[in-house]
């Protein structure tokens, strides 16, 4: 069901791309140029409630990947709200479900979906599901050295260099560059695999889909946030991690990656997202707190609105993600009005 919805979104956002601005197949761009992923012109204009008088303070826990997009949409909404303030604590996907079932935030922003466990947590509380809000889509890219000569690297490998399990297959396990035919001085390099902390939703995303939910192994460095993992191959040259697209920075370098069982190496560009051949997609979510047949608290209501208006799919555009197409804008709409 998550893959069609997936292959469904991305055939509607590439028809509203623009395909002038994209990177050729063998470069490494980033989804950080608000440009090549082109706002869909149908995207409604965010028009503020008439009379509405909107003052108090909007919670938002989760996300760490998500912060910088969220800073946006508060900044933002503030321009039509002076009066609303915010409190903004991102430490982690994990940290959504549970201030969102305490009552200590209106807004759980996370980086993948909530999982079984949670969301049936929360209707043991509440008798009711959470509302799920899709809000942009996203990519993860497997980083190494600017200066490592690896050309691609397959999910089985992938899945063999940070999981003690295996479960997409590869023979053997992986620890020395030179497993993956480097030669020189990487032959006898050992690999050092980093990655994020059990609240991270982008650990989680990669557990899933790059270890098929196998374990990590106990020599996976865990790096506080998600900025210092991108990071971590620039100072460790052996180094290996994972992480947003638009997160990368000077001395890294997004590896081509070729999908289990496949035999094309693909590159997180733009255009490689749209038409579904680049494995590690995923999508951004806001999660709140709707009673059914209850309306949503006005404030938290029209914050949602404006994330999914022309206004907020541009932040997404500048936050490096890539904006919604107006029918799932819409869609997403519709679940908070």
């Amino acid at each position: 069901m998550r893959h069609s919805l997936i292959a469904l979104l991305l055939l509607a956002l590439l028809g509203c791309a623009a395909p002038t601005s994209m990177k050729g197949p063998g470069e490494t761009p980033m989804v950080n140029q608000p440009t090549v992923a082109g706002l869909d012109p149908g995207l409604p204009e965010f028009v503020p409630t008439p009379d509405a008088q909107h003052q108090g303070t909007i919670r938002c826990v989760g996300s760490d990947s998500m912060d910088p997009v969220l800073q946006l949409w508060a900044s933002d909404f503030r321009q039509h709200y002076p009066k609303v303030s915010f409190e903004i604590v991102s430490k982690g996907s994990a940290t959504a479900p549970k201030a969102l079932l305490a009552g200590t935030s209106e807004v759980g922003h996370m980086s993948r979906e909530m999982n079984a466990q949670e969301i049936a947590q929360f209707e043991a509380k509440f008798s009711y599901p959470p509302t799920r809000v899709v809000v942009a889509v996203d990519a993860l890219a497997v980083y190494v050295n600017a200066n490592n000569p690896i050309r691609s690297l397959t999910l089985e490998q992938v899945d063999a260099i940070f999981s003690s399990s295996r479960k997409g297959g590869h023979p053997e396990d992986i620890t020395v560059w030179g497993e993956l035919d480097l030669r020189r001085e990487w032959a006898s390099r050992s690999i050092q695999p980093y990655g994020r902390d059990e609240n991270s939703g982008t650990r989680a995303f990669f557990k899933e889909h790059a270890l098929k939910k196998g374990d990590y192994k106990s020599n996976v460095k865990v790096v506080a946030d998600q900025f210092a993992l991108v990071e971590a191959p620039a100072v460790d040259a052996a180094g290996i991690s994972y992480g947003p697209v638009q997160h990368s920075v000077r001395m890294v370098r997004a590896v081509p990656i070729i999908d289990f069982k496949g035999d094309r190496p693909m590159v997180p560009t733009v255009e490689n997202i749209l038409n579904g051949k680049y494995p590690l997609t995923r999508f951004l979510y806001i999660y709140v707190n709707r009673k059914p047949g209850q309306p949503l608290n006005p404030l938290v209501r029209d914050f949602l609105l404006s994330i999914l208006s022309r206004q907020g799919q541009k932040a997404v555009a500048e936050f490096g993600a890539l904006p919604l197409p107006a029918d799932m804008a819409m869609q997403n709409a519709g679940k908070v009005k």
